[in-house]
């Protein structure tokens, strides 16, 4: 497949910036991707206090409740 020619610098870079995901996503084993993912999702939360935490927990749990009872 050919692709276009990108018409901006920010596409190209785009571009380029998108293929070194994949190329390290293929690169990597189900678990160490699992182990990458989950290295994240605690940097993300490390910020957010114990309270804004509680909140979300709080909102995904009844998303889930009325998910089962529909």
């Amino acid at each position: 497949m050919t692709r276009a020619k990108p018409s901006t610098v920010a596409e190209y870079v785009r571009w380029i910036a998108s293929q070194g995901g994949k190329a390290r996503s293929r690169a990597l084993t189900p678990k160490e991707r699992s182990e990458a993912a989950r290295k994240a999702v605690r940097a993300r939360w490390r910020e957010t206090s114990p309270e804004e935490r509680s909140k979300v927990a709080r909102k995904a749990a009844r998303a889930r409740w009325k998910k089962e009872r529909s």
